[in-house]
């Protein structure tokens, strides 16, 4: 496995030391050799460019802005790490403490307000847009600004914020700009160019840790494309795939479902596997811990409902005991009658039983309370609303970590939206959901099962050879045309 794989994980955790560092003494840090993109990366911010550097997940982009922490620290000024979600700001947050002390790290987010003016603060893209409008005095000394997943441009509800922070930062402000899905890095890099000044685009193809993708049909996982004279295709067995192994339930008029699974069957009855199926395959092919995306808060909640309804369990009985102490622990400074209010009875019986949702709509003690408890490996399975899942990085690598996608997945931040109308930046929704790779103390394929062509007939998702490619290609595409809304003249 490729060197640079290891490196997407923090600095390596000891005292801050303050010294003043060259690119190859940075560098030796690390246990291993920086990939050369990571070296190009580094010796322009050490000749005071900006950078965009797009590059596969995994493949080490952290050491990137590290070392533009590293820089601003070394000259006694600020740097701010932006990224798009509030969890993936509590667990960079987390990181660099444990790299450069509590004291020198801070965090802002819509939940947190800790250590405000230290040198280096973890906050979401808006909290820094709304700096720049308030003309906060936070802002004196700022050197640096990392702007974690860029390419949530692409949000049409979000996605402005990224354009005005890269519009009013100061021209004295350098950018470290990281993506894993933009493909026309070079076009994208023009118009950071012009806004803030010399910037130098960084490009890395290669993935240091494979990906493979599935669809799993009824209850069994199967290829999701062939590559054939260096063509990908849809894999054949699956387009012709025999009616038995597309069985309707029993006990169900053809195409019909009961009331609580109404909409599981697709076309012509086609059989699409219960929650508690999907994860009874997943824990039988090794592949837990598992992201289940669903798109939208209730349903994160009722997966969860569901999947304790049917008496899954995933936990050893000491595995429950630990979870109940940290939950408990956690939740320790609320009130027994807000407990109940919150319905923490049930949140912790879930927990017990490795299974938990995430989204935004949870108090902030819980989600992370979940985040903490994935990240140890001891929730088997996370059912995260689209938006709250998709770029943690610890969650995602898990030994053998999967992504079930029921429903449609949203394209450019819609889930009817054409994938060629205006979003910013739009991202192939199969790489950014699936792009997370598994860790490097555990190598090997990190393989992602997707749930959403169950619902359709073999065939039907490729009766036109056109979307054949586009959709069996897009696993691997690097991403899709990042495009502006504002060009500066």
């Amino acid at each position: 496995m490729s060197n640079g794989a290891a490196s997407d994980r923090s600095a390596p955790t000891r005292p801050y030391t303050g010294t003043v560092i060259s690119p190859q003494t940075f560098s030796e840090r690390y246990p291993f050799p920086l990939d050369g993109f990571q070296l190009r990366a580094i010796e322009a911010l050490h000749e005071g460019r900006s950078v965009l550097v797009a590059a596969p997940t995994g493949s080490g982009k952290t050491v990137v802005a590290e070392f533009a922490v590293e820089r601003a620290i070394a000259a006694g000024r600020k740097c701010f790490y932006t990224t798009p979600l509030k969890a993936l700001s509590n667990q960079k947050f987390g990181d660099l403490v444990a790299s450069y002390g509590p004291h020198r790290v801070g965090l802002l987010t819509g939940d947190n307000t800790i250590n405000g003016e230290a040198p280096i603060v973890v906050m979401t893209t808006e909290v820094l847009r709304n700096m720049l409008y308030e003309r906060s005095d936070t802002l004196d000394g700022l050197q640096w600004v990392v702007m974690d997943e860029v390419h949530y441009l692409q949000d049409p509800y979000r996605g402005a914020v990224w354009e005005e922070v890269l519009i009013h930062l100061p021209r004295s402000v350098g950018v470290v700009c990281l993506s894993a899905t933009i493909s026309n890095a070079e076009e994208f890099g023009e118009w950071i160019r012009t806004l803030r000044g010399e910037t130098s685009v960084v490009i890395e193809e290669k993935r240091p840790v494979p990906l493979e993708h599935h669809y799993l049909i009824g209850r069994r996982l199967h290829p999701m494309h062939v590559e054939q004279d260096g063509v990908l295709l849809p894999n054949p067995y699956v387009v012709s795939l025999d009616q038995q192994e597309m069985r309707v339930r029993p006990g169900t008029r053809r195409g019909r479902a009961p009331t609580r699974d109404r909409g599981r069957e697709g076309h012509h009855g086609v059989y699409a596997p219960r929650r508690e199926e999907v994860v009874e395959v997943l824990a039988r092919e090794g592949m837990l811990p598992a992201i289940y995306f669903v798109f939208s808060r209730a349903g994160c909640d009722k997966s969860v409902r569901w999947l304790r309804q049917a008496g899954v369990r995933l936990t050893t009985n000491e595995e429950a005991e630990r979870i109940r102490e940290r939950a408990e622990s956690r939740a320790s400074w609320i009130d027994e009658a807000d407990l109940v209010a919150l319905g923490f009875a049930e949140f912790l019986d879930g927990l017990e039983a490795g299974v938990a949702a995430h989204h935004a709509g949870m108090i902030p003690v819980f989600k992370e309370t979940v985040e903490e408890l994935f990240e140890a490996g001891l929730v088997k399975v996370h059912a995260a609303h689209g938006s709250s899942g998709t770029t943690r990085d610890r969650p995602a690598r898990t030994r053998r970590g999967c992504v079930p996608t029921p429903g449609a997945v949203r394209t450019g931040g819609g889930a009817r939206r054409h994938p060629y109308v205006r979003p910013h930046v739009i991202v192939p929704p199969l790489v950014q959901h699936g792009g997370q790779p598994g860790p490097e103390l555990h190598p090997g394929p990190s393989p992602r099962a997707l749930e959403r062509f169950v619902r359709a007939v073999p065939g039907r998702p490729w009766r036109r050879g056109a979307r054949r490619r586009s959709r069996a290609g897009s696993v691997r595409a690097r991403g899709l045309p990042a495009e502006p809304a504002v060009r500066p003249r």
